[in-house]
């Protein structure tokens, strides 16, 4: 009683009839093969059941492949559509019918309508309970489809731990490292709306080559320094030869 036909994006705007166009506007969907469009916030279910029933195909064009007995039987040998026959688009529960008490305790949450109707037309409780599940699971389906934001994998330090796994926007990952280890740079990242991660790669550093960093780096920050020191004194003795000069040549001139 329920199909579900997925499609790539690239027949967006290029499909008719009961998939409408196909290009996330509901307003369009219900496009005759004049090309007349009927109005899906204002159609009646009446409307809609003849806007399918016109969409209706020969055998000879069907796409479809029956290969069993069952299936000829079932679907290809009876005709496609009874154009007498016309749907119950309502149905009324009495109060004295011995199904409804067990049908109202099941149908219940969205789709509630639609488990009480077809409870109703099929005097069946499974029947019922297959259409709510059925409803659940599509709902559960264009939920997962809407677009999402993701940021990308990111890997795991060496000698490292990351704590998470998804990757899509409002998800934080944290980053920790093995013993014997000190991380450097983000402890976190968060996945944003941009689609970009916050902070930076970190990575994990062990405690010997962390000593000989700040070593070398002691080390270094010296010969800068003495280096510094040594272009000063240097500069101060250029100033200092320079005022003697220009002293002697005062005193020749005098």
């Amino acid at each position: 009683m329920v199909a579900t036909v997925l499609l790539p994006a690239e027949f967006s705007n290029h499909t008719l009839g009961l998939l409408g166009r196909m290009n996330s506007d509901p307003t369009d969907d219900l496009m005759t093969q004049s090309g007349k469009v009927i109005s899906s916030a204002n159609a009646t279910l009446g409307e809609i059941f003849t806007f399918g029933a016109r969409w209706n195909i020969s055998k000879m064009s069907s796409l479809f492949t029956y290969d069993s007995q069952y299936l000829l039987d079932s679907y290809f040998f009876p005709s496609s559509h009874d154009s007498a026959f016309v749907p119950a688009y309502s149905l009324h529960a009495k109060p004295d019918d011995p199904l409804v008490a067990d049908m109202l305790s099941m149908c219940l949450g969205e789709g509630a309508q639609f488990c009480i109707h077809d409870t109703l037309i099929s005097r069946s409780l499974a029947v019922g309970n297959a259409t709510l599940r059925a409803h659940q699971h599509y709902q559960a389906l264009m939920e997962a489809l809407q677009p999402v934001v993701s940021c990308g994998w990111l890997p795991t330090p060496r000698n490292g731990r990351k704590n998470g796994t998804h990757y899509l926007q409002g998800k934080t990952l944290g980053f920790t490292c093995n013993e014997g280890y000190i991380l450097y740079k983000s402890t976190e990242r968060t996945c944003l709306e941009e689609g970009m991660w916050t902070g930076e790669q970190p990575y994990c550093i062990s405690d010997d080559k962390v000593g000989f960093i700040l070593g070398a780096f002691g080390s270094l920050s010296a010969l800068v320094a003495m280096g510094l020191t040594l272009k000063l004194h240097n500069r101060k003795q250029a100033r200092e030869r320079k005022v003697e000069s220009l002293e002697m040549v005062t005193q020749a001139q005098t």
